[in-house]
């Protein structure tokens, strides 16, 4: 656009070196029929078609001053070519000097200078303010991503906390319910009667483990005084236990399948007497049984000897 316009310019420089009498000679060729085409649009109103059917006129007569003009005028007025109006407002004024527009072009040019710079800082406010709207747009764009990376972070700690707490308890629950029986028959601890209420009472939503613990109430219920006894009481009980009972056990199997409802306890009781030999049970049957005792129905365990 800036070499058009110094071109423009340029050829207007030539032509100011002209003597007067040549400028005096031109005039506007009105009789043209390519400016009487342009003016008979630019009257219609089809201005686009009028600047183009003007540009057309002065490429094949650049002297022609009118078409000039009204070129220039469009471009200034309707197409908002500024830099292009200049020029030809400006050659219009070296050869037409005395015309009675010559002072408008000159001033129409000044005119468009003006207007053209303060498109040109428009036009570059608009783009930095456009610049600093897509900017902003993007930063919002990654808060917003980031506030929702965050909550679905939060929600996960939250999750693992939860479950955290949830093993801790389970581990301290396992922790005390293998203390209260015993891993095995030499090692085992005391067991409290409170712990096993307190267990009973933790292990409402467990079947299994509820008709476990109140099993070994039971035990404890029974077999209270087992090592606490003093010398005479034992000695008064294994006599007692030496003499014979009112009715026999039955004959003990080498296999019994478990029933719908029955315990280690249960079973310990029917066959051998006393709750107590639960534990034999168990250590015959280590494979099928777990440490704490429980078993299922359906499940054939084996039965050791009396």
């Amino acid at each position: 656009m800036r070499l058009a316009f110094f071109a423009m310019m340029s050829a207007a420089a030539m032509l100011a070196g002209c003597d007067g009498d040549r400028r005096q000679a031109i005039v506007s060729d009105r009789d043209n029929a390519a400016f009487r085409s342009a003016m008979a649009d630019y009257q219609a109103g089809r201005l686009d078609a009028a600047a183009a059917g003007f540009e057309k006129v002065i490429a094949h007569s650049p002297m022609n001053a009118t078409a000039r003009f009204q070129l220039a005028s469009l471009q200034h007025d309707h197409q908002h070519k500024y830099l292009e109006a200049i020029a030809n407002y400006r050659i219009y004024a070296e050869i037409a000097p005395k015309s009675d527009k010559s002072a408008i072009a000159i001033e129409r040019a000044k005119l468009c200078e003006e207007q053209f710079k303060t498109k040109m800082e428009r036009d570059i406010r608009n783009s930095e303010n456009a610049g600093m709207v897509a900017d902003l747009k993007r930063q919002q764009e990654r808060i917003v991503e980031l506030e929702r990376e965050k909550a679905r972070l939060e929600a996960e700690v939250a999750t693992r906390d939860r479950n955290i707490a949830a093993l801790q308890l389970e581990t301290e629950r396992v922790r005390r319910l293998v203390g209260s029986i015993g891993a095995d028959e030499e090692t085992a601890r005391p067991v409290d009667v409170a712990d096993v209420k307190k267990l009973l009472d933790e292990e409402e939503d467990d079947e299994d483990r509820i008709k476990f613990s109140k099993d070994v109430a039971l035990l404890l219920s029974e077999e209270p005084e087992e090592s606490m006894t003093p010398p005479i009481q034992v000695a008064e009980k294994e006599k007692k236990e030496k003499e014979p009972g009112p009715e026999p056990l039955a004959p003990l199997p080498e296999t019994y399948t478990v029933q719908e409802g029955d315990t280690l306890y249960k079973i310990a009781k029917d066959f051998y007497g006393t709750v107590g030999a639960w534990k034999q049970i168990r250590e015959a049957n280590k494979d099928k049984i777990s440490t704490d005792g429980r078993i299922r129905a359906g499940q054939v365990i084996k039965l050791p000897p009396r």
